[in-house]
């Protein structure tokens, strides 16, 4: 009874080491696109599955300034999630962040938008 025991203790291991060796191996790409004047910066553009990553938002500091108008994750709008210029994501594949800025010339800027002048 104890040598199967060991037996299935060694298994499960050399099991656990496998899954440990693909998940290493297996990771996904972050692609940022933006439209406008704001640009896009992760702090990781290879992850692993489930990772969460930190996606900066920055509109431009030219005159006039922009303000981010809508940000997607893989064509879901996320625009709600952002708070402080940042959004968190968590991977579940290869993922594509597109922003969308917008110029604020002539026009009145919402209290909370994040802005560069």
């Amino acid at each position: 009874m104890r040598k199967c025991i060991k037996i299935a203790a060694a298994v499960l291991a050399a099991v656990l080491c496998i899954l440990v060796a693909l998940y290493a191996c297996i990771t996904f790409e972050i692609t940022l696109q933006n439209t406008g004047a704001g640009t896009l910066y992760a702090e990781k553009q290879r992850v692993h599955l489930c990772a969460r990553v930190k996606i900066r938002i920055l509109p431009s500091e030219t005159q006039p300034p922009s303000v981010l108008k809508r940000i997607t994750v893989n064509g879901t709008d996320c625009t709600a999630s952002v708070h402080l210029q940042t959004l968190y994501i968590r991977v579940y594949g290869d993922t594509v962040v597109t922003a969308e800025f917008e110029s604020t010339a002539g026009k009145a800027v919402p209290a909370d938008a994040p802005v560069f002048v």
